[in-house]
């Protein structure tokens, strides 16, 4: 709850929502309107594990690629690769009579959860550092939450309502994830700036301190050259030293002469 309002969290969260709206679209209805009846039962276990399959050998792959190319190329992968499922739905007319040709859904779904698996978790330990279990907590969150609401709405999310969802959901998810790394960039730019104004400020005052004390000092001195007596006072009193030993020995001078 405490990363809840740092909109990052939910520009990220596009990801997780669509795989969830996604995996409840695939498992709540094309495996039971399509690839139970046209395949049989078994079908639908094989295709899961396929699924499931894919899904794990390609998250080996993309994380290769991403460590070359950056997580956005992937995060736009696996964006189309859930866009795909519905726009076989809505625009090729899936599914009726596909039989084994459905298998086409369930690797585009493996490669959606690939990249959910892999690169999404990564992308939420780079935006939160500082947070990061935090940060995953909420993404199981995300996820969770998608599920749930198919499961406690399924009288109204229900075949195309799921679709229409996911298709969205993967269309703003590339976008979501550029505006996230504008803000964390903005954000890191605004407290570098902060940490140099700090810095300046510091210098300064520390220059103000040591121009206090030149002044202090060239008072201090100043203070010492009045104290100090000035050349004419200097001589008015060595003029009196002279006098005062001219009458010394001008008094000597009778107390000799009357001892002779």
């Amino acid at each position: 709850a405490a990363l809840w309002l740092d909109p990052v969290l939910w520009l990220i969260s596009g990801i997780n929502l669509t795989f969830g709206f996604s995996a409840a679209f695939m498992n709540g209805y094309v495996n039971k309107t399509y690839t139970g009846a046209q395949l049989g039962n078994s079908a639908v276990t094989g295709l899961a594990a396929l699924t499931a399959l894919s899904a794990g050998v390609l998250s080996q792959v993309f994380g290769a690629i991403s460590t070359k190319s950056g997580k956005g190329p992937i995060v736009i992968l696996g964006s189309l690769s859930f866009l795909g499922i519905p726009f076989c739905f809505f625009a090729l007319k899936c599914c009726e009579n596909w039989n084994w040709w459905l298998i086409v859904l369930y690797l585009l779904q493996g490669s959606g959860r690939a990249v959910y698996e892999s690169t999404n978790k990564g992308i939420f330990a780079d935006l939160f550092k500082t947070n990061a279990p935090g940060a995953f907590a909420n993404q199981i969150l995300q996820v969770t939450g998608a599920f749930a609401a198919c499961f406690f709405l399924s009288s109204i999310l229900k075949g195309e309502t799921l679709a229409w969802i996911a298709l969205v959901l993967s269309l703003v998810t590339p976008f979501g994830y550029l505006a996230a790394v504008a803000l964390r960039k903005a954000q890191a730019a605004r407290e570098e700036d902060s940490d140099t104004d700090d810095d300046d400020d510091n210098g300064d005052g520390g220059s103000s301190v040591d121009h206090d004390d030149d002044e202090e000092g060239d008072e201090g001195e100043e203070d010492s050259d009045d104290q100090k007596p000035s050349p004419s006072v200097l001589g008015i009193l060595a003029t009196e030293e002279r006098c005062r030993s001219s009458q010394a020995a001008l008094s000597e001078t009778p107390r000799r002469n009357g001892a002779v």
